[in-house]
């Protein structure tokens, strides 16, 4: 599901337009974003909580060549496990 999709369903679902709806999603994602970025965790009920969680530096392999490529470390969002 993309965007478009998923603010088509919303309007639907909650008898909103199209342009409600598409600002609803755009203000959830930008608070979601924010609330990330300061490294708290973000929990929504029957969705699970989110947070940033730090990728180690790893050594990988070129798809074509084989050659040992440096992948950095990275921030990404994930899931707590349970």
């Amino acid at each position: 599901m993309n965007k478009v999709d998923l603010i088509g369903r919303m309007a639907a679902s909650a008898g909103i337009s199209h342009d409600d709806a598409n600002s609803i999603i755009d203000a959830f994602r930008k608070i979601m974003v924010d609330a990330l970025k300061t490294k708290k965790e973000v929990s929504l009920s029957d969705f699970g909580p989110l947070m940033v969680v730090s990728k180690a530096e790893l050594i990988g392999r070129g798809t074509r060549s084989g050659a040992p490529l440096l992948i950095r470390e990275a921030n990404v969002l994930g899931r707590q496990r349970n």
